[in-house]
């Protein structure tokens, strides 16, 4: 079997000649591989560093909430965070039952979805905050069998 590289040498008219420096379609080939592996770490890097950016406006949002919270004389008891994509976060905040359906919460929740709103504006990110009214019968285990795997230290 002969290689694609003489096949092509026999094949053109006499009258073309090439190009100094010549490549063989080897080389085509591996600079295209390399190309690709390389453009792949590019994208990946770029990729983690928006993560990290998009998890770091989740902490500075969660500690805005946690703030009007206490203003409002709720105590939170936790926030987790689930990341479902790189631009897809979503953060879970307990609250005492009793506070979760107090007055109180409906100013939280009007905060929390304009700086819901505000930080999603960015099209490479999409944070979502719920609400959780604790009880007895609250399971943890069942938030973190959920995917929010990472809790919020308030500092």
């Amino acid at each position: 079997m002969q290689s694609v590289d003489k096949v092509v040498e026999e094949s053109k008219p006499s009258i073309w000649e090439p190009e100094e420096p010549v490549y063989t379609s080897d080389d085509l080939i591996k600079a295209y591989l390399d190309g690709k592996e390389e453009g792949l770490q590019r994208e990946k890097k770029v990729l983690v560093e928006k993560l990290k950016e998009n998890t770091s406006a989740a902490a500075d949002l969660t500690q805005s909430i946690f703030e009007i919270l206490q203003t409002k004389k709720i105590t939170p008891e936790f926030a987790y965070l689930r990341i479902n994509a790189w631009d897809n976060i979503n953060v879970a905040i307990g609250v005492p039952e009793k506070s979760y359906i107090s007055e109180e919460m409906l100013s939280v929740y009007d905060y929390t979805w304009d700086i819901e709103t505000e930080a999603n504006a960015d099209d490479s990110r999409k944070i979502i905050f719920s609400f959780l009214g604790l009880n007895e019968n609250f399971k943890l285990n069942c938030l973190i069998s959920d995917g929010y795997y990472w809790k919020f230290k308030n500092p």
